[in-house]
C-alpha cells in the first residue's frame, strides 16, 4: 500500500494541475457597485471582473461573468485573457478561478487562510519538537508558494518571508506535491529544465522521475543540500480525498542538525491529520 492509500479512497483526480492549487477565497475585493462611474474604466471593470470569480465557490465562463459584471462578453475576454496571464486568475477548461498570485498580494490579507489555519497547529507543534523552522507551501506551476513559517531560532536563509518563490524541482515540498500531480504537470516543469544550484539539485529527468516514485512510494520529499549547501529539507505532501495535492508541509535544517528518520515520522502524521480534515474545507 503506497502513501496515498492512507490517506483514503475518494473523487477521481483532476485532470489539470490547476485544481492541485484550488483555494475557496471568498471575496478579493469589495463588490463594485454597477453604475456607469464604476465600470467606465479600465480598472473598475478589472475589479469586477475578479470580484465576479470570486462570488462562487467554483470556477466560471465569460459568459457568465459578462451576465454578472454587465459588461460585454468580448471586452470579459480580454480582461480575462490578460488575468490569467500575470497570474490573477487560472484556467480551468473553459471557465476560469481565482489564481495564486491574488493570495500572494498582502501575506495576511489575501492568502488561503483556511488551509493556514488547518497548519499553524501542526506547524508550531513540529517546530517546537524539532527546533528547526517548519513551512507551509503550494505548487504554483514551476514554482512553490511558501505560505507560513514558523521560523527557528537560527534558521535557513530560504525561503526569505511568507509569498517567496522558490523552484519546485530543487525543493522537498514542490517535489512532494508533483510526484501527485498529472503526468503533464510533471513533464512541463521537466520540458522548462532542471536547472542546477548546487552539485546535489536533480537536474537529470531520469533520476528526478525516480525521486518522484519514492515519495509516492514513502509520502516523503527529501532536498539534500539541492537548493542551498549544507541545508537539508523533508516534506511531506496533504492530499485532499488521499491523491490531490494542495499543499505541503516541511522542515528545514543544517545537515548535521536534522534527524532526518525522526522529522519524518512527525511529518506523515501531521500531513494525515490535515489530510483527513480537507474534505470540511473548500480547497478544491
Amino acid at each position: 500500500m503506497d502513501f496515498a492509500e492512507h490517506h483514503g479512497q475518494g473523487a477521481e483526480r483532476s485532470d489539470r494541475s490547476a485544481r492541485s492549487m484550488g483555494y475557496s477565497a471568498g471575496r478579493a475585493f469589495p463588490r463594485t457597485a454597477n453604475g456607469s462611474g464604476a465600470l467606465s474604466s479600465v480598472l473598475g471593470r478589472i475589479a469586477a471582473v475578479i470580484d465576479a470569480v470570486a462570488e462562487g465557490d467554483s470556477a466560471v465562463g465569460v459568459s457568465e461573468l459578462a451576465r454578472r459584471t454587465t459588461i460585454p462578453k468580448a471586452t470579459v475576454s480580454r480582461i480575462v485573457a490578460s488575468l490569467v496571464r500575470m497570474g490573477y486568475l487560472e484556467r480551468i477548461g473553459r471557465s476560469v478561478s481565482l489564481g495564486l498570485r491574488l493570495f500572494e498580494l498582502g501575506a495576511r490579507a489575501a492568502l488561503p487562510r483556511d488551509l493556514r489555519a488547518l497548519a499553524i497547529g501542526p506547524l508550531t507543534e513540529i517546530r517546537m519538537r524539532t527546533g528547526l523552522t517548519a513551512k507551509l507551501a503550494v505548487l504554483d506551476a514551476l514554482e512553490v508558494v511558501y505560505i507560513d513559517i514558523v521560523r527557528a531560532r537560527n534558521s535557513d536563509r530560504l525561503p526569505a518571508h511568507v509569498g517567496h518563490r522558490l523552484p519546485a524541482h530543487a525543493t522537498s515540498v514542490g517535489k512532494a506535491m508533483l510526484a501527485y500531480s498529472t503526468a503533464d504537470a510533471v513533464d512541463i516543469v521537466i520540458a522548462r529544465g532542471l536547472a542546477a544550484y548546487t552539485p546535489n539539485t536533480l537536474s537529470d529527468p531520469e533520476r528526478f522521475r525516480a525521486a518522484l516514485d519514492r515519495v509516492r512510494s514513502t509520502g516523503i520529499a527529501i532536498s539534500h543540500e539541492e537548493l542551498e549547501t549544507g541545508i537539508v529539507c523533508v516534506a511531506s505532501p496533504v492530499l485532499a480525498w488521499g491523491e490531490l495535492p494542495v499543499a505541503a508541509l516541511s522542515v528545514s535544517g543544517r545537515a548535521d542538525d536534522l534527524d532526518i528518520a525522526g522529522v519524518s515520522r512527525l511529518l506523515l502524521a501531521a500531513t494525515r491529520r490535515l489530510s483527513e480534515r480537507l474534505p470540511a474545507q473548500r480547497f478544491v
